[in-house]
């Protein structure tokens, strides 16, 4: 039918059942040939129920890797719910990448639902903290880690790093991504992966005024958090 003209679409939006995990479907996308000749998949969406959320993720691992594959998360119900804080600062800690977006009553502006670039390489990476410091963490099995250094690195030793660390934990992550200040070069280079798949590439040069430095956040399942920031802190 695409290849005949019979039909014609702008987006192909295809909804998972509640216990579904995102990252298969995934990886579809990258691996079936016929399926990358004729779509690219622009990005990840999760519904969060705000009534049951806090149950399922206590009781569903499942439920907290679907807020960790995300790259923008719906908060519905929340004309029932209320306003939740412990809930926001939980799917923060999760997924610190994703922004989180409130259906009130069903509505929502459909442009959020489309051109999110989730799988493009960019410098989209706005890292949210979380709302309070002094709440005890939830103790999700899915979290996020922030590594931010203030210095370039070498690029030799930070590939060693990554090949490291990758070869070691690609079957605990979800999504990872990066912004990197390279020693001796103008450029910043940019990462991001899903699972065992990755790409990096050099962006735009440094602006005058931007301090060089790096920001990276791994999403996964029980990742070794201090290893991996002894790891990245042992770069120079």
């Amino acid at each position: 039918g695409i290849d005949k003209g019979a039909l014609d679409f702008d987006h192909v939006v295809i909804e998972c059942t509640g216990m579904a995990d995102p990252g298969p479907i995934t990886q579809t996308f990258f691996s079936n040939e016929l399926i990358c000749e004729r779509f690219m998949l622009d990005g990840i969406i999760t519904l969060v129920d705000a009534v049951h959320a806090q149950q399922q993720l206590d009781q569903f691992t499942i439920a907290q890797s679907q807020i960790g594959y995300a790259d923008r998360i719906l908060l519905t119900k929340t004309d029932v719910a209320g306003q939740d804080d412990a809930l926001l600062q939980r799917l923060q800690r999760i997924n610190a990448r994703a922004p989180i977006y409130t259906v009130v009553n069903g509505e929502i502006d459909l442009g959020l639902l489309f051109n999110v670039d989730g799988f493009m390489l960019n410098d989209k990476l706005t890292v949210k903290a979380p709302l309070f410091r002094f709440v005890a963490p939830q103790q999700n099995n899915v979290e996020s880690i922030v590594v931010e250094l203030d210095h370039a690195v070498d690029f030799a030793a930070v590939s060693d790093v990554m090949e490291g660390f990758l070869l070691k934990y690609a079957d605990n992550l979800l999504r990872y991504k990066g912004i990197l200040a390279i020693k001796g070069d103008d450029r910043r280079l940019l990462f991001q992966g899903v699972q065992r798949l990755y790409s990096a590439d050099w962006d735009r040069e440094w602006l005058p005024e931007e301090k060089r430095g790096c920001i990276m956040v791994f999403i996964g399942l029980e990742l070794p958090e201090q290893e991996i920031r002894d790891g990245f802190a042992r770069l120079m």
